[in-house]
C-alpha cells in the first residue's frame, strides 16, 4: 500500500492559521511530507494547538506517533505527540511543549520541516490539524496593552 499526506492551509479572519494534514500510512505504518514552501506550505507563526482525529473506517494502530522534525532531525514537539489514540479525537495545547519555544519560519529556524506519522499500521489513516497564531496581530486588530 502506498501512503501519503495531503496538506491544506486556511487563515481565519483573526489571522489564526489552520494546517490540516490528511494522511494514510504505507505498508510500514508511516506517512511523511516535507513542508518546504514549494509543493506544500511553510508553517509560519507560533503553534498553539494540535488536534488528532483518527479515521473511523481505516483507524490507525493504537499509540501511533506524530513528529514534526526540522532539517537536523529534531522533533519540534519534543515527543509530546507520541502515543496518539487510534480511536478518539485528542487535543494537545502547545503552551510549553515546543522545543526551545520554537516558532515556525522565524529567523534562526533550521530550514524545512518534515511531518511524520509513525507506527500507524498498514493503511491506518487520520487527520492532524495544527493551529498557528501569527507572530503579530493582523493590522485590522487593535494591539492591547498586554501585547506591548
Amino acid at each position: 500500500m502506498t501512503g501519503g499526506v495531503i496538506i491544506n492551509a486556511e487563515t481565519s479572519k483573526l489571522g489564526l492559521k489552520r494546517y490540516s494534514f490528511v494522511w494514510v500510512a504505507d505498508a510500514n505504518g508511516d506517512a511523511k511530507a516535507w513542508l518546504d514552501g514549494r509543493r506544500n506550505p511553510l508553517l509560519e507563526g507560533i503553534p498553539v494547538r494540535v488536534v488528532t482525529r483518527p479515521s473511523a473506517s481505516q483507524a490507525p494502530a493504537i499509540d501511533y506517533d506524530i513528529y514534526l522534525n526540522d532539517s537536523r532531525g529534531r522533533d519540534l514537539f519534543n515527543g509530546k505527540l507520541g502515543n496518539r489514540s487510534g480511536a478518539t479525537i485528542q487535543v494537545k495545547a502547545l503552551g510549553n511543549v515546543l522545543a526551545d519555544e520554537y516558532r515556525f519560519a522565524e529567523e534562526g529556524t533550521v530550514g524545512k520541516l518534515q511531518f511524520i506519522i509513525d507506527n500507524a499500521g498498514s493503511g491506518g489513516a487520520g487527520v492532524t490539524v495544527i493551529y498557528v497564531r501569527p507572530f503579530f496581530p493582523p493590522a485590522h486588530l487593535p494591539i492591547l496593552p498586554s501585547q506591548c
